[in-house]
Order: structure tokens, then C-alpha cells, then sequence
């Protein structure tokens, strides 16, 4: 499912929205009292055939009644799970990767480690490493099999339960070729060889040098 569009009738102006696993407050419009309301929320490509939620609080009347429907792109009524949640608020995880290349150039080991929720929820990790290669796991070493540039993708996700627990976090991995040696020219290295007129003043410095090492002071 690209869209869904959500119809609503006697919000008296309370606040809703959609809710993906990876988006919270997708602007719907609410209705007045007694009136209906239409709004069209698109999709992103990760967000599709996947279950959302219709959010709503807030409005002119206490308790506020509410009535709503969904359709998809052909108009076709979209189902509702049942029974409605009254839920506390979740706050999604907040992704922290690092990412390091091995000596051989062609591995890169993803860690995830860093990555925190102000709920204290524990956290799963789903990589895509853009090669259509994937793995699961806080620290994962994947080996490339080509060079080039891969856009690579992690969702971090806790386990609250509820249909807004996750984040996306993309980047991009460049695996280059490893450099090469190159060879130079031979050479061959000859000793140096003293002329006599170094040979002798060499000779006069070494008759110094003992004369004085044995000079009483």
C-alpha cells in the first residue's frame, strides 16, 4: 500500500495524525463538530504493507467521541484492528553507529552500541548492508565482494510494543581497491672507499685521540 487516506467525523477539532514504524504526527486533518474531515497520508518505501495507527487527543468535548474509516489508493476501505489502545507515548530509539574498515579493505564491522532509548527498552538492530546482503545483531562484520559504493541502512527498534518503535538511520559505505606496491628501478649500492689524503688524516686524528686518552690530569 503506496497511501491511505483517513476519513474522520466529529473530532470537535482534536489533534490526530498517523503513525508508521518509523514516523510519528503525519499531519491528517480533524474534523468540527459534526462535520467530516479527509486528509491523504504517502507512504516512504519502508513504510509500505506494513501495519500504522490513527493517533487522536485533544478536541472540544470531554470525553470526545470519534468516528473514522481508511481507504487506499483505489478506494477501497482499509480494515481496523480492534479494540482502540489508550497508550502512553513512545519515545523511538536514537541510532549511534560506527562503522569500521578491516585491514583487507573489504570488511566492515557495524556497531550499533551507542545507540540509545530514553525509555530504557531493549533494542534489536536490522542491517542492510546495500549489497542485498542483511543481518541481525548489535555489532555485525560484513564482507563486501566488490568495490564501489553501497548505501547501506540500519533500523533500531525497541520493544514497546507499539506501532511507532522504530528509527532509520541510512549511510554510505565506499569499499575502494587496496593499494598496490609498485616496484622501482634496481639499484646495487657500492662501499665508499677513502682517497690516501683521508686515509692519512685519519690516521693523525687516531694518534691524537690516543695521546690524549692517556694524558694524567
Amino acid at each position: 500500500m503506496d497511501e491511505i487516506s483517513v476519513h474522520n467525523f466529529d473530532l470537535a477539532g482534536a489533534a490526530v495524525g498517523i503513525e508508521t514504524a518509523y514516523r510519528s504526527n503525519l499531519q491528517v486533518a480533524s474534523s468540527g463538530q459534526g462535520t467530516w474531515a479527509e486528509s491523504t497520508v504517502i507512504f516512504e518505501k519502508n513504510e509500505r504493507n506494513r501495519l500504522c495507527a490513527v493517533t487522536f487527543e485533544g478536541g472540544g468535548e470531554i470525553p470526545n467521541d470519534a468516528t473514522f474509516y481508511l481507504t487506499d489508493s483505489k478506494d477501497e476501505t482499509v480494515p481496523i484492528q480492534m479494540p482502540v489502545y489508550t497508550r502512553k507515548p513512545n519515545n523511538r530509539p536514537v541510532p549511534q553507529i560506527d562503522i569500521k574498515t578491516l585491514s583487507d579493505g573489504r570488511t566492515v564491522v557495524f556497531d550499533g552500541a551507542r545507540s540509545t532509548d530514553e525509555d530504557g527498552e531493549a533494542l534489536e538492530f536490522f542491517w542492510d548492508f546495500g549489497d542485498e546482503q542483511s543481518e541481525t545483531g548489535v555489532r555485525i562484520a560484513h564482507k563486501y565482494e566488490e568495490v564501489g559504493s553501497y548505501l547501506a541502512e540500519v533500523v533500531v527498534s525497541d520493544d514497546s510494543g507499539q506501532i511507532g518503535n522504530s528509527s532509520l538511520s541510512r549511510f554510505r559505505v565506499v569499499i575502494n581497491e587496496p593499494p598496490k606496491a609498485v616496484a622501482g628501478t634496481d639499484r646495487v649500492g657500492v662501499p665508499a672507499t677513502a682517497s690516501p689524503l683521508q686515509k692519512r688524516s685519519a690516521k693523525r686524528n687516531g694518534n691524537s685521540q690516543n695521546q690524549a686518552s692517556i694524558q694524567q690530569p
